[in-house]
């Protein structure tokens, strides 16, 4: 029964990315435009959370994670502030470009 669990899980979950993969870009360009800067931001990490949760759900679940050990629980902290601080980081830099551009030196 514990593999049939496993199968329906792991179906479930591809039949999720196939259907976020094909849905998500659509609805990003129907609701701010191909052409529109946040677009393509909110694709690279709307679509890349989902891979990152299953990322962490695997971490901890197959015990390489393992967070009742002392000093594991702040690997899960890095990996969370590591996608905080590149989130932010990139947001600003787009932010930056495009309502302070560089007009060049000359």
């Amino acid at each position: 029964m514990k593999k049939n669990k496993t199968v329906f899980i792991i179906l479930l979950l591809l039949c999720f990315f196939i259907a976020s993969a094909f849905f998500f870009p659509r609805w990003l360009a129907s609701t701010f435009g191909e052409a529109h800067f946040i677009s393509s931001y909110l694709y690279i990490y709307g679509s890349g959370l989902p891979f990152f949760t299953l990322g962490l759900y695997l971490l901890i679940r197959s015990k390489a994670l393992n967070l009742k050990a002392p000093g594991e629980k702040k690997w899960l902290w890095f990996f969370i502030l590591g996608l905080t601080w590149a989130v932010t980081a990139h947001g600003l830099w787009i932010f930056t470009a495009v309502y302070f551009p560089f007009k060049g030196v000359f």
